[in-house]
């Protein structure tokens, strides 16, 4: 009798066993399906969104309800996240930026600068140009109030908000903490870059403690300004200038020139090289001599940039898929 059950069972489990096993295989391969269906679906949505926006990717965030009322590009709001990744809820500063894209150099210098030219028909012969240094490092927005630094944002990168770096911001020496004029309100966007000698130093520290070095002044930049520690953010020797003036309150300014004037004034720092060019002729020979003195920099720039210098003129100029209506950069 024993015997008879025991053959029983045996027939049971050799029936039972491929089923078990089939069903186990069914599940993994579904589970497998749906994570492939969801890749796909992501990586088409993405397509699609880059290509509405002609390969440009937007990273909207904004200071101040009167800044974004003035954009017109497609825009993002949501809070941002501190050098830890903690969202600040309390605060409601949203960085608002174009990301920047790479022009390309056309063999010809002066359809490459066409926009200049468009710019002049639209605006009058009257119409400035200011060429500055192109500085290859990490943007940063800072926002005074009552003469006061109270915020400092980096950039984002088109998907995620940029962080609060405001207690790494007061550590380095170009970032004025307190205006010598009082301001109501002034936003100022800058870039944030190492020069070649505090690179090689923190390098050279970096092999003698076993750890991994930085592969150029950029990164470690950016690595640098998002430090926990802002004593090593200082430590490291980070520079900064400010390249534009987002929104002011308080101060009425004509011409990126003027602005330049009055922001060293108030003791920022700002782009050291820039020249106010008249017309097609000068912007080239500005952009020569801007490439020319590239190799005695003491830090990297990758081109320069041609701007509107009359302020009240650039919404007049439309956007671009690779630059703002008021400025082309020019590649080297």
């Amino acid at each position: 009798m024993a015997d008879k059950r025991k053959r029983r069972a045996a027939r049971r489990d050799r029936t039972r066993s491929p089923k078990r096993f089939t069903m186990s295989m069914q599940r993994k391969l579904i589970s497998l399906f749906m994570i492939v269906l969801a890749c796909f679906i992501g990586l088409s949505v993405r397509l699609i969104y880059i290509t509405r926006n002609n390969g440009q990717e937007y990273t909207k965030q904004v200071f101040s309800q009167q800044a974004y009322e003035n954009e017109t590009i497609p825009y993002r709001r949501g809070k941002i996240t501190d050098c830890k990744g903690t969202v600040l809820a309390d605060s409601q500063l949203v960085y608002n930026v174009i990301v920047d894209t790479k022009a390309v150099v056309s063999d010809e210098t002066k359809n490459y600068l066409e926009p200049t030219l468009d710019a002049r028909e639209k605006l009058g012969a009257d119409t400035t140009f200011l060429v500055e240094t192109k500085i290859d490092g990490l943007s940063m927005s800072l926002r005074y109030e009552n003469g006061k630094l109270v915020t400092a944002v980096t950039r984002g990168d088109g998907r995620n908000f940029g962080e609060d770096v405001t207690a790494n911001a007061k550590v380095i020496p170009d970032v004025a903490v307190k205006l010598s004029q009082p301001i109501d309100y002034l936003e100022l966007r800058g870039e944030v870059y190492m020069t070649e000698a505090a690179f090689s130093a923190v390098n050279e520290k970096q092999e003698l403690l076993g750890k991994k070095t930085f592969a150029n002044p950029r990164n470690c930049a950016a690595g640098t300004l998002r430090q926990l520690d802002a004593s090593i953010t200082k430590e490291r020797g980070l520079n900064f200038f400010v390249f534009n003036v987002q929104d002011i309150r308080g101060k009425e300014l004509k011409t990126h020139e003027e602005a330049y004037r009055f922001l060293s004034d108030c003791g920022v720092t700002v782009i050291a090289h820039y020249y106010v060019c008249k017309d097609m002729e000068e912007i080239w020979r500005a952009i020569q001599t801007i490439g020319e003195m590239r190799g005695t920099l003491p830090y990297d720039i990758d081109g320069a940039v041609v701007k509107v210098n009359e302020l009240g003129a650039r919404s007049l100029l439309k956007d671009t898929a690779k630059n703002a209506g008021y400025q082309v950069a020019y590649k080297y």
